[in-house]
């Protein structure tokens, strides 16, 4: 169990499917895990755990913005020694090649925020790598 998640020890999969909202988590869970049990609701963010196509799968809330799924995700591989975590859901973009419905599969992204500065001490480098993944993002999708 840790501060944020209320799980116990072995109650979380070692891949987690991560959505922003609480509610999304629970829709995946109940729509596309078989026999999904809810392990966690600590501060109206839930977790479950089931198996889609017999793979022991978990799927939960990372909340908004980078500092709650830091937190999250920092518990789920700190505590729960889990070894894959997929970030499911909305995002933004800076590119006008992106259309509303694009479906987009990620490698790597990076944030403007001041939450990389403080958590991993990132300064400018994080503006350089904006600008190497919007030019590397945009070759992607034209060719």
């Amino acid at each position: 169990m840790s501060v944020h998640i209320s799980a116990k020890k072995g109650e979380i999969a070692k891949v987690v499917l991560q959505p922003g909202d609480p509610l999304r988590a629970k829709y995946i869970a109940e729509n596309f895990l078989e026999n999904a049990k809810l392990v966690s609701q600590t501060r109206g963010i839930f977790y479950y755990t089931g198996t889609y196509k017999g793979k022991e799968i978990s799927v939960g809330a990372s909340g908004m913005g980078f500092p709650s799924i830091g937190i999250y995700s920092f518990e789920l591989f700190t505590e729960y020694e889990v070894d894959t975590i997929i970030r499911i859901g909305t995002c933004g973009g800076y590119s006008s090649d992106v259309k509303l419905f694009d479906i987009l599969n990620v490698e790597n992204a990076a944030s403007e925020s001041t939450y990389a500065k403080y958590a991993w001490g990132f300064e400018e480098e994080i503006f350089l790598i904006r600008e190497i993944f919007m030019i590397s993002s945009t070759k992607q999708l034209k060719n």
